[in-house]
């Protein structure tokens, strides 16, 4: 009952994980490899139990504490902040990814969309930052933007609780597509000032998240 593109696309997502391997020629075919490539779900499980129970509690509260500073946000973004949040995204585009390359990550305009790669961003030793400290970075800087010390407190907590076991999740190429997405209209509607929209997006990427780690724990 799946449809041979699901079953292609799917194929070619656990191989970009490591768990297949293609065989060309008469024998040819996708087979489950003996030693998954690491990251794995077995260290993903490795990190989630270090954290135990608060493995879901941290989730919750990352639900609970990110769509509402995104609102705040959008509310108080300068036009100096949004700046920032440029940069933090083209932090992001050219963030070295594991399963593809950045530059074939379109780079948003305003309603423009280049396929061009833009320059590389660099943290302040020159290293350019990989795709997860782009990714934390950017939602630390929301959470700065709402200019609520306290909120912004709790975000840099829950972060640091899941720095692990977010290090240890595989990156799949249509996840971090879907992300990017989800990045682009969280800062779009930041600097557009529509909190309802931040709030939902928010919402929608830190579950996203949450569904996409527990399924290597499952």
């Amino acid at each position: 009952g799946i449809s041979r593109p699901t079953v292609r696309e799917a194929i070619r997502s656990l191989t970009q994980l490591g768990y297949l391997e293609i065989r060309r020629g008469r024998n040819g075919g996708a087979y489950v490899r003996e030693v998954s490539a690491d990251p794995s779900s077995a260290s993903v499980r490795r990190a989630a139990a270090a954290l135990g129970p608060e493995l879901d509690e941290t989730f919750d509260l990352r639900m609970v504490l990110e769509p509402g500073a995104a609102m705040l946000a959008a509310d108080r973004a300068t036009e100096a902040d949004k700046d920032l949040l440029d940069d933090a995204l083209r932090a992001l585009a050219t963030a070295p990814r594991l399963t593809y390359p950045p530059s074939e990550r379109p780079v948003r305009d305003g309603l423009r969309v280049a396929a061009a790669p833009v320059p590389e961003v660099s943290d302040q030793r020159g290293a350019v930052l990989s795709y997860r400290l782009a990714d934390q970075r950017l939602h630390l800087l929301i959470a700065e933007i709402a200019r609520a010390p306290a909120v912004a407190k709790l975000i840099v907590g829950v972060n640091v609780r899941l720095v692990d076991l977010v290090r240890q999740t595989p990156q799949m190429e249509a996840a971090l597509r879907h992300s990017d997405d989800q990045h682009d209209r969280i800062v779009a509607a930041i600097k557009r000032g529509d909190r309802d929209a931040a709030r939902a997006a928010t919402e929608e990427h830190v579950a996203s998240t949450a569904t996409y780690v527990r399924g290597f724990l499952d």
